[in-house]
């Protein structure tokens, strides 16, 4: 059984299945001493336990001083799954009847994931479903069911702004900050990371694109949707300061997308619009030829060795960023001057300043 480290809880995960787990949690393994373990036996057989709590069609609940149990079982009646627990989420051990099973290894991923989930919310973090993508080194969040479009609009961000993803399905958020952890549903797009948190949006598909900030009963509505929900009384208590502290400082956004490509421009705009930017100083414009040249001058013509060439829209933005602008007023100003719409306009702004981010011409 190995020790992993995710999020900074130190945790050993005993698996039997490498297709989802293999070549995804490695990046975490790390040697210490776990505080929680999760350990997964296939066995032949489960006895059925007397006297549930609680139960359904499916699932049998049970509890003494020390554990809790859950067995799950089939069409007949017979026990295909049971997850043990000490009260304290400390030691848990998942029981699997392989035969009994249609896909053994993903029900190990998904009971694992699961019940790391709950061990992430007694920490203290707050856990979403959503795709976390990377943009100048903040975190944006695309919350929505599976199959909304969600993993499609991260994508967009690595074509279109040259973001990355940290984790396409589970991670998990505490102090305004995102972590990434291995369990990224059928992707194996996670990294073991974390970035400080922008914003938060909801997503739906629809005809246009459209998206609006969320005011606080809004947001948590969407919020407790998508949360990996607790099942007892400890883990809400554990959760709801942490859900309320998010709701008070955090970005919550709801979008209609067509998943058209275009769309990163409106989710990316929206919570940077208010951003103030101007120009670093050491940076001067000269014509050469028939070019419009930005050329570094004094300290920045140490390090700054490329070369940047502005048409006649770069040029009205860039000399407007000689004073502070965001990028509301920067849309605002080429409007003014183009007869462009104001879609185009975000589109060539955004476009503009995350060039001159990217040759570290802003501060």
């Amino acid at each position: 059984m190995k020790t992993y480290e995710i999020a900074g809880i130190p945790i050993s995960i005993e698996y039997h299945y490498p297709d989802y787990l293999k070549n995804n949690i490695e990046d975490y393994e790390k040697k210490g001493i776990p505080k929680y373990h999760i350990q997964t036996r296939l066995v032949s057989l489960i006895e059925p336990l007397s006297n549930p709590y609680m139960q359904d069609t499916y699932r049998r609940f049970y509890q003494t001083d020390t554990h809790h149990t859950i067995q799950v079982v089939d069409l007949n009646g017979v026990i295909k799954y049971e997850i043990k627990r000490t009260l304290d989420h400390k030691d848990i051990r998942i029981c699997l009847v392989e035969a009994l099973s249609k896909k053994p290894a993903e029900m190990e991923y998904v009971f694992i994931s699961m019940l790391f989930l709950d061990i992430a919310t007694l920490e203290g973090f707050v856990p979403l479903h959503a795709s976390c993508v990377i943009k100048n080194e903040q975190a944006y969040l695309f919350s929505a069911p599976s199959g909304t479009g969600k993993s499609t609009h991260a994508a967009f961000y690595h074509s279109e702004l040259k973001g990355f993803v940290i984790n396409d399905d589970k991670h998990i958020i505490k102090d305004f900050k995102v972590y990434g952890t291995p369990f990224s549903g059928k992707t194996a797009l996670n990294q073991n990371a974390s970035y400080p948190l922008k914003s938060i949006t909801f997503i739906e598909q629809g005809s246009i694109d459209r998206i609006y900030p969320l005011e606080m009963d809004e947001a948590i509505k969407h919020l407790l949707k998508n949360i990996a929900r607790p099942t007892t009384q400890t883990s809400w208590e554990a959760l709801l300061p942490h859900i309320n502290q998010l709701l008070e400082q955090t970005s919550f956004y709801k979008a209609t997308l067509t998943l058209n490509p275009k769309s990163v421009y409106m989710t990316y705009y929206e919570p940077n619009k208010e951003t103030p930017m101007k120009i670093k100083p050491g940076f001067i414009i000269k014509t050469i030829g028939l070019r419009h040249m930005v050329l570094p001058i004094d300290a920045q013509a140490l390090h700054f060795n490329g070369v940047m060439t502005l048409n006649k829209s770069g040029l009205l933005l860039f000399e407007a960023l000689q004073t502070e602008q965001t990028l509301e007023s920067l849309v605002n100003l080429l409007m003014d001057q183009y007869e462009v719409s104001f879609e185009d306009a975000r589109r060539d702004v955004v476009k503009f300043v995350e060039t001159l981010k990217d040759k570290d011409l802003l501060c």
